[in-house]
């Protein structure tokens, strides 16, 4: 299956499972401009090249690498969360600007090449 302009294929490594005999177990599709209910974990920086020195805010604007594609989404911090710090883990609302297929797992959130963090899709299924 390759890349189209209606939506993006994203296959997650899971140990035990072979990728292709379950390509499509467990894939939930988000539309472009969906907001999706997720967890955020910033990585904090400890004098190495990933995570963040500095806490992010509402409307929070990097990248999500999905499998092999990285995806422009906005964050969006739950209405109780004013800040999220490096270290810590938090309720999010994410909106991807293009369509985006998941399984569930966990997604590297990134600015630049540089890993700042995790995020985990709440909407997709973890049997």
């Amino acid at each position: 299956m390759g890349i189209g302009s209606i939506g993006l294929f994203v296959a997650l490594a899971t140990a035990g499972l072979d990728a292709a005999a379950h390509e499509h177990a467990d894939m939930v599709t988000f539309a472009a401009g969906q907001r999706i209910p997720a967890t955020l974990t910033l990585y904090p920086s400890e004098g190495d090249p990933s995570g963040r020195l500095t806490p992010i805010y509402n409307n929070y604007r990097p990248k999500i690498a999905f499998g092999a594609a990285d995806v422009s989404c906005m964050f969006y911090l739950s209405r109780t969360l004013k800040t999220l710090r490096p270290g810590e883990t938090g309720p999010v609302t994410v909106r991807c600007d293009g369509a985006v297929n998941a399984r569930a797992g966990r997604f590297y959130v990134k600015e630049g090449e540089k890993k700042v963090g995790e995020v985990v899709i709440r909407g997709a299924s973890t049997r």
